[in-house]
């Protein structure tokens, strides 16, 4: 049964799952239950709301209600905690709607598997806690999404519409210098960590730098191509792996030879032993 979704006053609130890929069944993303960028949580949450079919709703208040015969329940401030958390990471955006004379209607919330960098993320909005009607969870996304080629990150040639962070030139630097691994490495989420150690006064430079220290680390390991390359965002996460110097270490030199030869054998087959008669004595009949 669908929830009400029109409170008073015209409002649509709503947190709507987008459309899936298209497949016969539903297959999770591994990346979304290892984005480091997310809570355990947020990770449930996330995997449960991807897990409806498509057009499915909820509201908040429904959500909270999942939790209540569990061991751990989950109240109002828990919940939008964690829708705020996929909010910041992209996974759940607003969907504002207008009515046919273009007067506001209301706000839906969209989740789907690819999250979504904004220009405005650095100052998200939030889910007010004292709203009367919460939002909704749905999935009716008017737009549609190629799962297979949106990126979060512009690429220099893409022709929609450009993000307006400066810094995304830099990045595609450090994200083309960095090592290819075997298995997930998602851009989009290296891309956030990225950004995040600017906003602590790191500069795009020295991320390259360590970058490239890193790739040539593992080129002299032979580990290019293979899952000991670590994913981009923990390199750049708050692990700190791009401070590490990346310096691979010298192969020891065997020690060269002394004019005094130490050999053993040789030493031995050296020495005068003298020389001595050997034969054989019988003895004494009885």
């Amino acid at each position: 049964m669908q929830p009400n979704r029109r409170s008073a006053g015209g409002v649509i609130m709503a947190i709507r799952r987008g459309p899936r890929p298209e497949s016969q069944f539903y297959t999770l993303n591994k990346s979304i239950s290892e984005d480091l960028s997310l809570s355990w949580g947020a990770r449930g949450l996330l995997i449960y709301l991807l897990g409806k079919p498509d057009n499915w709703e909820v509201s908040v208040a429904d959500l909270i209600n999942q939790t209540q015969g569990s061991g751990k329940p989950a109240g109002r401030d828990a919940v939008r905690g964690l829708l705020n958390e996929l909010k910041q990471a992209g996974y759940l955006h607003a969907d504002t709607k207008r009515s046919n004379s273009g007067a506001f209607d209301g706000v839906s919330y969209v989740v789907s598997e690819v999250p979504q960098i904004s220009p405005l993320t650095d100052n998200p909005a939030t889910v007010d806690p004292k709203t009367a009607n919460p939002p909704l969870i749905s999935n009716e996304l008017k737009q549609e999404l190629n799962i297979n080629k949106k990126t979060l990150v512009p690429s220099a040639d893409d022709t929609g519409e450009k993000s307006t962070d400066p810094h995304l030139v830099e990045f595609e630097s450090c994200w083309k210098a960095f090592p290819k691994r075997e298995g997930s490495n998602p851009k989009n989420h290296a891309f956030k960590h990225w950004r995040a150690r600017l906003k602590e006064g790191v500069t795009p430079a020295a991320l390259l730098a360590a970058t490239q220290r890193y790739a040539a680390f593992c080129a002299a390991k032979g580990q290019i191509g293979t899952p000991y390359v670590m994913q981009a965002q923990r390199f750049y996460g708050t692990s700190r792996e791009w401070e590490n110097p990346w310096v691979v270490s010298a192969q020891p030199q065997l020690s060269k030879p002394t004019g005094k030869s130490s050999d053993t054998t040789q030493d031995m087959l050296r020495r005068d032993y003298g020389t001595a008669q050997l034969g054989m004595q019988r003895g004494a009949r009885p």
